[in-house]
C-alpha cells in the first residue's frame, strides 16, 4: 500500500488496492478528511507552478505524476473535506483545476459542488472544472498516452 504522510512527515494512512472484489477498488486506512495526499512530496510544485489540479483517486494522481504534471492533489473521492480545503487556502494558488471523473451526472455535479465550495474563497477566474476526455485520468493516458494526458492539461482536447 501507499503510506499517507502529513505536512510533518508523520505517518497518518495508508490506501491500498483490494483485489478481491470483481472491481479492484482502493481501500483506505485513517481519516481521509485529513490526507492532503501528495503533498509531501509535491507542495513545492504547486507552490513553484501556482496552480493545483484536484482528482478523486491515487490511479489518477499517479498518471498526472508520471507524465511530470506534479501539482496534482487527490481527494480521495469527490468532495472537499476541510482540512483539504484549508491546505489549498494557505497554498492560495492561482489556478485550482477540478479534474473529478468524467463518468456523467455524479462527476459532473460533484465537480460543481466542489466548484462551489472553492469559490467562497477564490475567484471565479481562478477555479475551473476540467473534466478528463475518457472516464478519469489513469484512463485517458491509458487510451491516449503521455501526450494525451499532456494535451487535456494544456487544455488543447
Amino acid at each position: 500500500g501507499l503510506p499517507i504522510w502529513n505536512s510533518k512527515k508523520q505517518l497518518i494512512g495508508l490506501c491500498g488496492r483490494s483485489l478481491c472484489d470483481k472491481t479492484p477498488k482502493y481501500k483506505l486506512l485513517g481519516m481521509k478528511n485529513n490526507f492532503a495526499y501528495p503533498l509531501h512530496i509535491n507542495i513545492k510544485d504547486i507552490r513553484q507552478k501556482s496552480e493545483i489540479i484536484l482528482v478523486e483517486g491515487v490511479g489518477c494522481a499517479m498518471s498526472c505524476l508520471s507524465t511530470d504534471i506534479r501539482n496534482v492533489m487527490v481527494l480521495f473521492g469527490v468532495s472537499l473535506s476541510n482540512h483539504q480545503l484549508s491546505t489549498i487556502i494557505s497554498i492560495a494558488p492561482q489556478k485550482i483545476i477540478i479534474a473529478l471523473n468524467n463518468d456523467g451526472k455524479t462527476g459532473n455535479e460533484s465537480a460543481l459542488k466542489v466548484q462551489h465550495r472553492l469559490l467562497k474563497f477564490f475567484d471565479k477566474r481562478q477555479v475551473e472544472i476540467r473534466l478528463s476526455v475518457e472516464k478519469d485520468l489513469n484512463e485517458t493516458i491509458q487510451a491516449r498516452g503521455i501526450e494525451g494526458i499532456k494535451s487535456w492539461y494544456e487544455n488543447k482536447i
